[in-house]
């Protein structure tokens, strides 16, 4: 790897190339780690390494083979990650040509002890002998470290774009870190190592999930709450219930004391006055024989009703003449 960036920083002169070189880790919650390393050059890089080393001032067009064999070379078996438990594939994206190396490890205990700090992009040991992690309890702490080389001071030094990461998933939010980034989810975190400025990478996390213990916690509170409730209420039903308890026992002491009084005397009864004999009864008097009934009259028989008179004429009237000289006259 140290010669992969050495290399890279060679060509003084070029500009606008770049080289890419990203490792990233996966943290199962099953205790099992996925590690892949990409380490790759863009194509104008290649091609100006290319003309560099034969020499021809021409611009010449360069086939992939030849640009995969330039690869092949620049990593020589002492820099090939395979002798240290990685699988190689080619990477050709984003005009990038390179290599992506990938491992696994059964269970993140088989990284984790006391030892000196992992180097990410400058181990030569094999990838299960490395000692990434520490641990304290259930807590996992990282023990990583990025190794600058001191040829290698910047990107910008070589007018290079240089591609510079650590990246790694958590199972679940970490305790603390000082990632340069974090995704939105807060579970993956970002290393950015172009500058050589940042040669610290440390976080701590453990695979219990914090959203469930606090959950937990909360419900503990919960019951808690609820069974205080429960006991006050008991509480006051009980007092309540002794308090008519002993009112009951105030009456019944009461009526106890009422008892034990002596009884009042009772007063001697009035001999009641003799009563009067009964008068004898009257003899009822005989009743009186009914009269005999008087025979009834027969009914006289009916007068023969008188003819009528025949009307009287009426007398004529009188003039008014007449009238006149019947009224008596004034002496």
């Amino acid at each position: 790897m140290k010669k992969f960036l050495l290399l890279c920083c060679c060509v003084l002169l070029l500009s606008g190339c770049g080289i890419k070189a990203n490792y990233t880790a996966v943290i199962n919650k099953d205790k099992s780690m996925d590690i892949s390393i990409i380490m790759a050059y863009d194509d104008e890089f290649i091609e100006t390494m290319l003309s560099f080393e034969s020499g021809s001032e021409e611009e010449i067009e360069y086939t992939d083979e030849q640009k995969w064999q330039f690869i092949e070379e620049s990593l020589n078996e002492e820099e090939d990650l395979t002798n240290q438990g990685f699988t190689r594939n080619r990477y050709d994206e984003d005009g990038y040509k390179g290599y992506l190396y990938t491992s696994s490890i059964d269970n993140i205990d088989k990284v984790t002890g006391t030892s000196e700090k992992y180097d990410i992009f400058g181990s030569s040991e094999n990838i299960e002998d490395s000692i990434m992690f520490t641990k304290e309890g259930n807590k996992y702490i990282a023990n990583i470290e990025y190794k600058t080389n001191d040829e290698v001071e910047s990107g910008d030094s070589y007018n290079l774009e240089i591609d510079f990461k650590y990246v790694v998933t958590l199972p679940n939010k970490p305790i603390s870190h000082n990632a340069t980034s974090v995704s939105q989810d807060g579970k993956t975190l970002t290393w950015d190592l172009s500058d050589n400025t940042t040669t610290s990478i440390e976080y701590e996390f453990s695979f219990e999930n914090n959203m469930m213990l606090y959950i937990i916690i909360g419900g503990a509170v919960g019951i808690c709450i609820i069974g205080a409730i429960v006991i006050l209420i008991t509480n006051m039903k009980k007092s309540k219930n002794n308090k008519n308890s002993s009112n009951l026992n105030n009456g019944k002491m009461e009526q106890s004391v009422e008892s034990l009084k002596p009884a009042q005397p009772v007063q001697p009864v009035r001999p009641t006055q003799p009563t009067q004999p009964a008068q004898p009864a009257q003899p009822v008097r005989p009743a009186q024989p009914a009269q005999p009934a008087q025979p009834a009259q027969p009914a006289q028989p009916a007068q023969p009703a008188q003819p009528a008179q025949p009307a009287q004429p009426a007398q004529p009237a009188q003039s008014v003449e007449d009238l006149m000289n019947s009224m008596p006259k004034d002496n």
